[in-house]
Protein backbone atom coordinates (compact mmCIF):
# COMPACT_ATOMS: atom_id res chain seq x y z
CA UNK A 1 0.00 0.00 0.00
CA UNK A 2 1.05 3.59 -0.50
CA UNK A 3 2.77 5.34 2.33
CA UNK A 4 0.13 6.68 4.76
CA UNK A 5 -0.07 10.42 5.39
CA UNK A 6 1.30 9.83 8.88
CA UNK A 7 4.66 8.99 7.33
CA UNK A 8 5.14 12.41 5.79
CA UNK A 9 8.00 14.45 7.13
CA UNK A 10 7.32 15.83 10.56
CA UNK A 11 8.82 18.98 11.99
CA UNK A 12 9.58 19.99 15.53
CA UNK A 13 9.54 16.44 16.95
CA UNK A 14 11.47 15.17 19.92
CA UNK A 15 11.00 15.12 23.66
CA UNK A 16 10.30 18.13 25.86
CA UNK A 17 13.25 19.91 27.35
CA UNK A 18 14.41 19.11 30.86
CA UNK A 19 12.69 21.05 33.65
CA UNK A 20 14.79 23.50 35.66
CA UNK A 21 16.64 21.78 38.45
CA UNK A 22 14.97 22.39 41.82
CA UNK A 23 16.82 23.67 44.88
CA UNK A 24 17.04 22.01 48.30
CA UNK A 25 13.96 21.12 50.32
CA UNK A 26 14.51 22.91 53.66
CA UNK A 27 11.92 23.82 56.33
CA UNK A 28 9.04 26.21 55.54
CA UNK A 29 10.10 29.79 54.87
CA UNK A 30 9.29 32.46 57.45
CA UNK A 31 5.85 33.97 57.02
CA UNK A 32 4.56 30.99 55.11
CA UNK A 33 1.79 30.42 57.65
CA UNK A 34 3.10 27.02 58.71
CA UNK A 35 4.31 26.58 62.33
CA UNK A 36 5.15 29.17 64.98
CA UNK A 37 6.92 32.39 64.04
CA UNK A 38 10.68 31.93 63.76
CA UNK A 39 13.08 34.05 65.75
CA UNK A 40 15.83 36.10 64.15
CA UNK A 41 18.37 33.59 65.47
CA UNK A 42 16.48 30.69 63.92
CA UNK A 43 16.31 32.51 60.60
CA UNK A 44 20.02 33.22 60.76
CA UNK A 45 20.78 29.56 61.50
CA UNK A 46 18.60 28.45 58.62
CA UNK A 47 20.39 30.79 56.29
CA UNK A 48 23.69 29.25 57.31
CA UNK A 49 22.66 25.57 57.05
CA UNK A 50 20.19 25.49 54.11
CA UNK A 51 21.98 24.36 50.91
CA UNK A 52 22.02 26.99 48.21
CA UNK A 53 21.21 26.10 44.57
CA UNK A 54 24.40 25.79 42.55
CA UNK A 55 24.70 26.97 38.94
CA UNK A 56 24.79 24.26 36.27
CA UNK A 57 28.26 23.36 35.12
CA UNK A 58 29.31 21.94 31.75
CA UNK A 59 28.81 18.35 32.91
CA UNK A 60 25.25 19.13 34.04
CA UNK A 61 24.40 20.67 30.70
CA UNK A 62 26.00 17.82 28.79
CA UNK A 63 24.10 15.25 30.84
CA UNK A 64 20.82 17.10 30.32
CA UNK A 65 21.44 17.23 26.56
CA UNK A 66 22.17 13.49 26.49
CA UNK A 67 19.04 12.70 28.50
CA UNK A 68 16.93 14.84 26.21
CA UNK A 69 18.45 13.17 23.14
CA UNK A 70 17.73 9.73 24.60
CA UNK A 71 14.13 10.69 25.33
CA UNK A 72 13.74 12.06 21.80
CA UNK A 73 15.16 8.84 20.31
CA UNK A 74 12.76 6.76 22.38
CA UNK A 75 9.81 8.86 21.22
CA UNK A 76 10.99 8.58 17.61
CA UNK A 77 11.26 4.81 17.89
CA UNK A 78 7.78 4.55 19.36
CA UNK A 79 6.29 6.57 16.50
CA UNK A 80 8.18 4.54 13.90
CA UNK A 81 7.12 1.17 15.28
CA UNK A 82 3.46 2.20 15.24
CA UNK A 83 3.58 1.84 11.46
CA UNK A 84 4.14 -1.92 11.56
CA UNK A 85 4.27 -3.41 15.07
CA UNK A 86 0.65 -4.62 14.92
CA UNK A 87 1.24 -6.40 11.61
CA UNK A 88 4.95 -6.84 10.82
CA UNK A 89 4.11 -9.50 8.21
CA UNK A 90 2.83 -6.67 6.01
CA UNK A 91 6.41 -5.42 5.62
CA UNK A 92 6.96 -8.32 3.24
CA UNK A 93 3.44 -9.32 2.20
CA UNK A 94 2.54 -5.82 0.97
CA UNK A 95 2.69 -6.87 -2.69
CA UNK A 96 0.52 -9.96 -2.27
CA UNK A 97 -2.00 -7.96 -0.27
CA UNK A 98 -2.08 -5.25 -2.94
CA UNK A 99 -2.99 -7.88 -5.51
CA UNK A 100 -5.86 -9.07 -3.32
CA UNK A 101 -7.11 -5.56 -2.53
CA UNK A 102 -7.21 -4.53 -6.19
CA UNK A 103 -8.51 -7.73 -7.78
CA UNK A 104 -11.25 -5.89 -9.66
CA UNK A 105 -8.85 -3.48 -11.39
CA UNK A 106 -6.48 -6.31 -12.23
CA UNK A 107 -9.28 -8.43 -13.67
CA UNK A 108 -10.37 -5.53 -15.88
CA UNK A 109 -6.83 -5.15 -17.21
CA UNK A 110 -6.44 -8.88 -17.80
CA UNK A 111 -9.80 -8.97 -19.60
CA UNK A 112 -8.77 -6.23 -22.06
CA UNK A 113 -8.59 -7.19 -25.67
CA UNK A 114 -5.30 -6.79 -27.49
CA UNK A 115 -6.68 -3.76 -29.33
CA UNK A 116 -7.88 -2.12 -26.10
CA UNK A 117 -4.47 -2.64 -24.55
CA UNK A 118 -2.77 -1.10 -27.59
CA UNK A 119 -5.08 1.92 -27.51
CA UNK A 120 -4.33 2.51 -23.84
CA UNK A 121 -1.10 4.34 -23.08
CA UNK A 122 1.38 2.14 -21.21
CA UNK A 123 1.85 4.82 -18.54
CA UNK A 124 -1.91 4.90 -18.00
CA UNK A 125 -2.01 1.14 -17.72
CA UNK A 126 0.78 1.01 -15.15
CA UNK A 127 -0.67 4.04 -13.35
CA UNK A 128 -3.94 2.20 -12.85
CA UNK A 129 -2.14 -0.39 -10.75
CA UNK A 130 -1.21 0.04 -7.08
CA UNK A 131 2.49 0.84 -6.68
CA UNK A 132 3.55 -2.57 -5.29
CA UNK A 133 1.78 -4.40 -8.11
CA UNK A 134 3.21 -2.20 -10.86
CA UNK A 135 6.72 -2.73 -9.44
CA UNK A 136 6.13 -6.47 -9.40
CA UNK A 137 4.86 -6.43 -12.98
CA UNK A 138 7.80 -4.35 -14.22
CA UNK A 139 10.35 -6.43 -12.30
CA UNK A 140 13.87 -5.50 -13.42
CA UNK A 141 12.22 -3.65 -16.31
CA UNK A 142 14.81 -1.88 -18.41
CA UNK A 143 17.84 -3.45 -16.74
CA UNK A 144 20.04 -4.96 -19.44
CA UNK A 145 20.69 -7.96 -17.19
CA UNK A 146 16.99 -8.58 -16.53
CA UNK A 147 16.97 -11.77 -18.57
CA UNK A 148 20.24 -13.10 -17.17
CA UNK A 149 19.91 -12.53 -13.42
CA UNK A 150 19.04 -15.33 -11.02
CA UNK A 151 15.36 -15.27 -9.87
CA UNK A 152 16.37 -14.45 -6.29
CA UNK A 153 18.33 -11.42 -7.51
CA UNK A 154 15.47 -10.35 -9.77
CA UNK A 155 13.02 -10.50 -6.86
CA UNK A 156 15.25 -8.45 -4.55
CA UNK A 157 15.97 -5.82 -7.20
CA UNK A 158 12.26 -5.48 -7.95
CA UNK A 159 11.33 -5.12 -4.28
CA UNK A 160 14.15 -2.72 -3.38
CA UNK A 161 13.90 -0.41 -6.38
CA UNK A 162 10.11 -0.55 -6.30
CA UNK A 163 10.04 0.44 -2.63
CA UNK A 164 12.26 3.45 -3.37
CA UNK A 165 9.78 4.65 -5.98
CA UNK A 166 6.83 4.00 -3.70
CA UNK A 167 8.04 5.16 -0.29
CA UNK A 168 10.52 7.92 -1.16
CA UNK A 169 8.37 9.95 -3.51
CA UNK A 170 8.15 12.79 -4.31
CA UNK A 171 11.82 13.56 -3.60
CA UNK A 172 13.43 10.49 -5.21
CA UNK A 173 15.85 11.49 -7.96
CA UNK A 174 18.48 9.89 -10.13
CA UNK A 175 21.99 10.38 -8.80
CA UNK A 176 23.75 13.22 -10.69
CA UNK A 177 24.99 11.69 -13.98
CA UNK A 178 28.23 13.68 -13.79
CA UNK A 179 29.09 11.76 -10.63
CA UNK A 180 28.20 8.34 -11.98
CA UNK A 181 27.35 7.74 -15.61
CA UNK A 182 30.09 10.07 -16.83
CA UNK A 183 32.57 7.72 -15.16
CA UNK A 184 31.11 4.73 -16.95
CA UNK A 185 29.79 2.96 -13.87
CA UNK A 186 26.23 2.55 -15.14
CA UNK A 187 27.32 -0.34 -17.36
CA UNK A 188 30.65 -2.16 -17.23
CA UNK A 189 31.77 -4.89 -19.63
CA UNK A 190 35.10 -6.61 -19.12
CA UNK A 191 35.40 -7.01 -22.91
CA UNK A 192 35.15 -3.23 -23.30
CA UNK A 193 36.68 -1.80 -20.09
CA UNK A 194 37.29 1.64 -21.60
CA UNK A 195 33.84 1.87 -23.24
CA UNK A 196 35.33 2.22 -26.69
CA UNK A 197 32.09 0.78 -28.07
CA UNK A 198 30.00 3.19 -25.99
CA UNK A 199 28.58 0.44 -23.82
CA UNK A 200 27.31 -1.74 -26.68
CA UNK A 201 30.08 -4.34 -26.65
CA UNK A 202 27.60 -6.82 -25.17
CA UNK A 203 25.83 -6.92 -28.55
CA UNK A 204 28.83 -6.35 -30.86
CA UNK A 205 31.53 -8.50 -29.24
CA UNK A 206 30.87 -12.24 -28.85
CA UNK A 207 31.59 -14.02 -25.58
CA UNK A 208 35.07 -15.57 -25.43
CA UNK A 209 35.31 -19.35 -25.42
CA UNK A 210 36.35 -21.07 -22.17
CA UNK A 211 40.11 -20.84 -21.86
CA UNK A 212 40.36 -17.97 -24.35
CA UNK A 213 41.57 -14.50 -23.45
CA UNK A 214 38.87 -12.53 -21.65
CA UNK A 215 37.06 -15.58 -20.26
CA UNK A 216 34.98 -15.40 -18.14
CA UNK A 217 33.35 -12.18 -19.30
CA UNK A 218 31.88 -9.99 -16.55
CA UNK A 219 28.98 -7.56 -16.79
CA UNK A 220 28.21 -5.03 -14.04
CA UNK A 221 25.06 -2.91 -14.15
CA UNK A 222 24.33 -0.15 -11.65
CA UNK A 223 21.37 2.02 -10.71
CA UNK A 224 21.92 4.96 -8.38
CA UNK A 225 19.33 7.29 -6.85
CA UNK A 226 19.23 9.93 -4.13
CA UNK A 227 16.59 11.59 -1.95
CA UNK A 228 16.12 14.06 0.89
CA UNK A 229 17.55 11.68 3.49
CA UNK A 230 19.68 9.38 1.31
CA UNK A 231 22.69 10.78 -0.49
CA UNK A 232 23.11 7.56 -2.46
CA UNK A 233 20.82 4.57 -3.04
CA UNK A 234 22.97 2.08 -4.92
CA UNK A 235 21.93 -1.16 -6.63
CA UNK A 236 24.47 -3.25 -8.52
CA UNK A 237 23.99 -6.53 -10.36
CA UNK A 238 26.94 -8.52 -11.65
CA UNK A 239 26.71 -11.49 -14.04
CA UNK A 240 29.80 -13.43 -15.10
CA UNK A 241 29.99 -15.71 -18.11
CA UNK A 242 30.75 -18.79 -16.00
CA UNK A 243 27.55 -18.35 -13.97
CA UNK A 244 28.76 -16.35 -10.97
CA UNK A 245 26.22 -13.64 -10.05
CA UNK A 246 26.20 -10.90 -7.43
CA UNK A 247 23.70 -8.43 -6.02
CA UNK A 248 25.08 -5.49 -4.04
CA UNK A 249 22.83 -2.86 -2.45
CA UNK A 250 23.72 0.01 -0.11
CA UNK A 251 21.57 2.85 1.23
CA UNK A 252 23.86 5.69 2.30
CA UNK A 253 22.12 8.36 4.40
CA UNK A 254 23.23 11.94 4.04
CA UNK A 255 25.89 12.75 6.62
CA UNK A 256 23.52 14.91 8.67
CA UNK A 257 21.03 12.09 9.34
CA UNK A 258 21.53 9.69 12.23
CA UNK A 259 20.54 6.52 10.39
CA UNK A 260 22.44 3.23 9.92
CA UNK A 261 23.85 2.35 6.50
CA UNK A 262 21.66 -0.47 5.23
CA UNK A 263 23.68 -2.92 3.14
CA UNK A 264 23.01 -6.30 1.58
CA UNK A 265 24.78 -8.74 -0.73
CA UNK A 266 23.76 -11.95 -2.44
CA UNK A 267 26.25 -14.23 -4.22
CA UNK A 268 25.12 -17.01 -6.57
CA UNK A 269 27.68 -19.65 -7.57
CA UNK A 270 28.11 -20.98 -11.13
CA UNK A 271 26.17 -24.04 -9.94
CA UNK A 272 23.16 -21.81 -9.22
CA UNK A 273 23.41 -22.05 -5.42
CA UNK A 274 23.36 -18.99 -3.14
CA UNK A 275 26.69 -19.19 -1.31
CA UNK A 276 26.43 -15.91 0.59
CA UNK A 277 23.46 -13.88 1.80
CA UNK A 278 24.19 -10.92 4.02
CA UNK A 279 22.14 -7.97 5.23
CA UNK A 280 22.78 -5.51 8.03
CA UNK A 281 21.99 -2.04 9.28
CA UNK A 282 25.62 -0.99 9.71
CA UNK A 283 25.93 1.42 12.65
CA UNK A 284 27.54 4.81 12.23
CA UNK A 285 28.14 5.15 15.98
CA UNK A 286 31.71 4.82 17.33
CA UNK A 287 30.91 1.67 19.32
CA UNK A 288 28.88 -0.01 16.53
CA UNK A 289 25.72 0.18 18.62
CA UNK A 290 22.24 0.64 17.19
CA UNK A 291 19.41 2.64 18.80
CA UNK A 292 17.36 0.35 21.07
CA UNK A 293 14.22 0.68 18.94
CA UNK A 294 16.15 -0.26 15.79
CA UNK A 295 17.89 -3.24 17.38
CA UNK A 296 14.59 -4.49 18.81
CA UNK A 297 12.95 -4.26 15.38
CA UNK A 298 15.77 -6.20 13.72
CA UNK A 299 15.57 -8.95 16.34
CA UNK A 300 11.79 -9.23 16.00
CA UNK A 301 11.89 -9.40 12.20
CA UNK A 302 14.62 -12.05 12.31
CA UNK A 303 12.53 -14.17 14.68
CA UNK A 304 9.52 -13.73 12.39
CA UNK A 305 11.06 -14.44 8.99
CA UNK A 306 14.30 -16.42 9.35
CA UNK A 307 13.81 -20.17 9.57
CA UNK A 308 17.10 -20.67 11.44
CA UNK A 309 18.46 -17.41 12.91
CA UNK A 310 21.42 -19.35 14.32
CA UNK A 311 22.69 -20.30 10.86
CA UNK A 312 25.49 -17.74 10.67
CA UNK A 313 28.74 -17.70 8.70
CA UNK A 314 31.95 -16.35 10.14
CA UNK A 315 32.17 -12.64 9.43
CA UNK A 316 35.49 -11.54 7.90
CA UNK A 317 37.72 -9.12 9.77
CA UNK A 318 36.85 -6.18 7.54
CA UNK A 319 33.15 -6.86 8.13
CA UNK A 320 33.50 -7.16 11.90
CA UNK A 321 34.66 -3.54 11.94
CA UNK A 322 31.42 -2.22 10.41
CA UNK A 323 28.64 -4.74 11.01
CA UNK A 324 26.23 -4.65 13.93
CA UNK A 325 25.79 -7.53 16.40
CA UNK A 326 22.52 -8.32 14.58
CA UNK A 327 24.09 -8.76 11.14
CA UNK A 328 22.69 -11.72 9.20
CA UNK A 329 25.48 -13.48 7.28
CA UNK A 330 24.57 -16.95 6.07
CA UNK A 331 24.75 -19.65 3.44
CA UNK A 332 21.14 -20.75 2.95
CA UNK A 333 20.88 -24.50 3.28
CA UNK A 334 17.77 -24.80 1.14
CA UNK A 335 15.09 -22.82 -0.66
CA UNK A 336 13.14 -22.27 2.53
CA UNK A 337 16.10 -20.62 4.25
CA UNK A 338 16.74 -18.46 1.19
CA UNK A 339 13.08 -17.40 1.11
CA UNK A 340 13.27 -16.48 4.80
CA UNK A 341 16.36 -14.36 4.17
CA UNK A 342 14.70 -12.52 1.28
CA UNK A 343 11.59 -11.86 3.36
CA UNK A 344 13.68 -10.49 6.24
CA UNK A 345 15.81 -8.32 3.94
CA UNK A 346 12.76 -6.82 2.22
CA UNK A 347 10.93 -6.24 5.53
CA UNK A 348 13.92 -4.55 7.19
CA UNK A 349 14.45 -2.42 4.08
CA UNK A 350 10.83 -1.19 4.09
CA UNK A 351 10.93 -0.41 7.80
CA UNK A 352 14.21 1.46 7.23
CA UNK A 353 12.63 3.64 4.54
CA UNK A 354 9.66 4.39 6.80
CA UNK A 355 11.99 5.54 9.57
CA UNK A 356 13.72 7.94 7.18
CA UNK A 357 10.51 9.97 6.87
CA UNK A 358 10.61 10.83 10.57
CA UNK A 359 14.19 12.09 10.71
CA UNK A 360 15.44 15.65 10.94
CA UNK A 361 19.08 16.54 10.24
CA UNK A 362 21.68 16.94 12.95
CA UNK A 363 22.83 20.56 12.95
CA UNK A 364 26.60 20.37 13.04
CA UNK A 365 26.88 24.11 13.74
CA UNK A 366 24.41 24.02 16.60
CA UNK A 367 22.24 26.76 15.10
CA UNK A 368 21.50 30.24 16.38
CA UNK A 369 20.34 30.61 19.94
CA UNK A 370 21.34 27.07 20.91
CA UNK A 371 23.08 26.74 24.31
CA UNK A 372 26.80 26.13 24.07
CA UNK A 373 26.61 22.63 25.57
CA UNK A 374 23.84 21.58 23.18
CA UNK A 375 25.72 23.06 20.24
CA UNK A 376 28.86 21.17 21.25
CA UNK A 377 26.90 17.91 21.53
CA UNK A 378 25.34 18.49 18.10
CA UNK A 379 28.73 19.22 16.56
CA UNK A 380 30.24 16.11 18.14
CA UNK A 381 27.35 14.02 16.83
CA UNK A 382 27.84 15.33 13.30
CA UNK A 383 31.55 14.43 13.47
CA UNK A 384 30.69 10.92 14.69
CA UNK A 385 28.28 10.37 11.80
CA UNK A 386 30.87 11.43 9.24
CA UNK A 387 33.49 9.20 10.86
CA UNK A 388 31.05 6.28 10.73
CA UNK A 389 30.58 6.75 6.98
CA UNK A 390 34.34 6.92 6.42
CA UNK A 391 34.84 3.73 8.41
CA UNK A 392 32.20 1.90 6.37
CA UNK A 393 33.74 2.83 3.01
CA UNK A 394 37.32 2.15 4.10
CA UNK A 395 36.47 -1.31 5.42
CA UNK A 396 34.41 -2.19 2.35
CA UNK A 397 37.50 -1.52 0.26
CA UNK A 398 39.38 -4.13 2.30
CA UNK A 399 37.15 -6.86 0.85
CA UNK A 400 39.85 -8.80 -1.02
CA UNK A 401 37.43 -11.15 -2.79
CA UNK A 402 35.60 -8.28 -4.49
CA UNK A 403 38.88 -6.57 -5.35
CA UNK A 404 40.28 -9.74 -6.96
CA UNK A 405 37.17 -10.29 -9.11
CA UNK A 406 37.24 -6.69 -10.33
CA UNK A 407 40.98 -6.73 -10.94
CA UNK A 408 40.76 -9.93 -12.98
CA UNK A 409 37.93 -8.55 -15.10
CA UNK A 410 38.91 -4.91 -15.51
CA UNK A 411 42.67 -4.93 -15.19
CA UNK A 412 42.94 -3.52 -11.68
CA UNK A 413 40.45 -0.71 -12.14
CA UNK A 414 39.95 0.57 -8.63
CA UNK A 415 36.50 0.42 -7.03
CA UNK A 416 36.97 3.49 -4.83
CA UNK A 417 34.87 5.74 -7.06
CA UNK A 418 31.98 3.28 -6.89
CA UNK A 419 31.80 3.42 -3.10
CA UNK A 420 30.87 6.09 -0.60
Amino acid sequence: PSLPPSLRRRGGGGARRMAARAGGSGPPAPGSGSGPPASAADASAEGQTQPQPQPWDADDLRRMAEEEAAAAAEALGGTWRQFFEDDPQELYEYTERAYLQHEEVLEQIIAMSEQEAEDLDVAQLIGALPAPVSSDVVGMGTWRLAGSADPSIQLLVSRLEGSWRELLRPDLNLYPPSEWKAQGWDWCDSMDPHRELDGFAYSDVPDPAPGAEGYPRLYLENRVYCSRVFRKLHLEVGVRQDGLQVLHAVLYPRYAYDLPILAMDLVVTPAGRVSLAIVDACPVSPDLSLPPHYAATMAELQALFLTDPGNQRRIPEWGAAIFSPLCVCMTPGDGQELAGFIKYAVALHRAHLMLSHLLTPVDGDGGKGVPAAAAAASSAKAEQLLAGHRRFVEKQLENDKTARVLAAAFGGKKPETRMG
